[in-house]
């Protein structure tokens, strides 16, 4: 039995479809491939590069602990490890450990723990080379920052070998390459970017609930992938600060300047920036103590807001 010449070229016709078709999926799957391979590169050589910082997570509840939506498995209870001379021991300043993650990718990170049917939550934004102290503080339910006075002796620790720490790229970044959430910093950068515009005009806008949920996206935009510098961002949102300020929006200025401490907590450069709006508004007591912060924090402040910050401090008097 022969196939009607008509049918044999609308077979054809429909075989060349097919084959354009196979061409697209392989060119798109070697295209993701590489994006993966790109993606994985990108987050790997920031864990293990120069630039990789230290996360210190102090009295956590290792047992059901999450990072940047990963659970972190095998990070069960550890004995203390030994405290050098002149230095309280690990179970006062830190927990029985594990004492948080070494190789840390710089930028925004989420930690989050279950404990006595609680979700304590925090978020940290970590600059390249730094080393960053946060606790688990059980009463508040959420992440803090260490006081200053203790970093020095939990970083001693570190530097003679005192602490129990994971790696980051095998206890988190791995599995973010593996589910294929790992992005590189472009494509994060690409993804707030739009979120940033979105909150400012929400904010000018007087739309406090959108304001609100806008941060949200963006601060979530930065999770999964290396950022090597938050200038374009503190950059971004202080000129909108300024220019709302110099308006006569002290409101909107001061609501913009906190949306960005949201999607950056504890950024010394966006502290400085609400430190002197809330110095012009009258609230000395709470500027102050956001212009020490700022100042307090060496990695990431722009030269310029340190210097203007250090003389508004000089002058409280």
């Amino acid at each position: 039995m022969f196939i009607p010449i008509g049918l044999i070229a609308r077979l054809a016709e429909e075989a060349r479809d097919e084959a354009m078709l196979q061409s697209m999926q392989a060119e798109a799957h070697a295209l993701d491939r590489q994006r993966y391979y790109e993606r994985g590169k990108a987050l790997w050589d920031a864990c293990v590069g120069p630039e990789a910082a230290l996360l210190v997570i102090g009295h956590n509840e290792w047992g059901d602990c999450a990072v940047d939506g990963v659970r972190v498995v095998g990070a069960g209870p550890a004995d203390p490890a030994p405290a050098p001379a002149g230095y309280r021991a690990a179970a006062d300043d830190l927990g029985p450990g594990p004492h948080g993650f070494v190789g840390v990718c710089p930028g925004r990170h989420v930690i989050e723990a279950r404990y006595q049917g609680r979700l304590a939550y925090g978020a940290v934004a970590v600059h390249p080379r730094e080393a960053v102290f946060v606790r688990l503080d059980r009463e508040a339910g959420a992440f803090v920052p260490y006081e200053r006075a203790a970093e020095p002796g939990i970083l001693h620790r570190f530097e003679s070998g005192g602490l129990n720490l994971l790696h980051f790229a095998s206890a988190v970044g791995s599995s973010l390459m593996r589910e294929g959430r790992a992005r590189t910093t472009a494509e994060v950068m690409n993804a707030v970017t739009p979120a940033l515009r979105a909150l400012v005009a929400h904010v000018r806008a007087g739309e406090v609930d959108k304001s609100v949920a806008q941060a949200k996206l963006a601060a979530g935009a930065l999770l999964g992938g290396p950022v090597p510098t938050f200038e374009p961002i503190t950059t971004f949102l202080g000129f909108h600060v300024f220019d709302l300020k110099t308006k006569g929006k002290a409101r909107e200025a001061w609501l913009l300047a906190n949306a960005g401490l949201s999607i950056l907590p504890e950024n010394p450069t966006l502290l400085a920036i609400l430190g002197e709006l809330e110095l012009e508004t009258g609230d000395r007591d709470a500027a102050f103590a956001h212009l020490e912060a700022a100042v307090g924090r060496e990695a990431g402040l722009d030269p310029r807001m340190m210097a203007r910050a250090r003389e508004l401090l000089a002058a409280r008097a």
